[in-house]
């Protein structure tokens, strides 16, 4: 199920799986979207994390005006879904462009991740 944050002019869509005592966010790459590059991993989170997949621009069932986007408007799209999510602070993982997204938040916001990695190869 999703639920949805906004920030700025954008409706943010977003996912929480599990209720471990930690929390991790898992930040997609550039042409998927939570599901398709986290959803076969939540199964093995689940039981230790609470794990939250935002959307961001241009992906799921987020929608926003259309606008050009930066890696700093992504950021603050994941940690609003974190935020919302009441999942702070985080583990941080991002794949592809969520590696960059992630790196960003971890140099920017360095209050809410407790950890980060990233992952430029497969998933799978």
């Amino acid at each position: 199920m999703n639920l949805f944050t906004t920030i700025e002019n954008a409706e943010i869509s977003y996912s929480v799986d599990g209720d471990g005592p930690l929390n991790i966010v898992l930040v997609h790459g550039a042409g998927a979207n939570s599901e398709s590059n986290w959803g076969h991993f939540v199964e093995f989170l689940a039981p230790h994390y609470k794990v939250v997949r935002p959307n961001y621009s241009g992906s799921g069932e987020t929608t926003d005006e259309g606008q050009p986007l930066s890696t700093a408007q992504l950021a603050e799209q994941v940690i609003a879904a974190a935020k919302a999510a009441d999942a702070v602070p985080f583990d941080l993982i991002g794949f592809s462009l969520g590696t960059s997204v992630s790196t960003y938040i971890a140099a920017e916001y360095p209050e809410y991740v407790k950890s980060i990695c990233g992952v430029i190869g497969p998933l799978s």
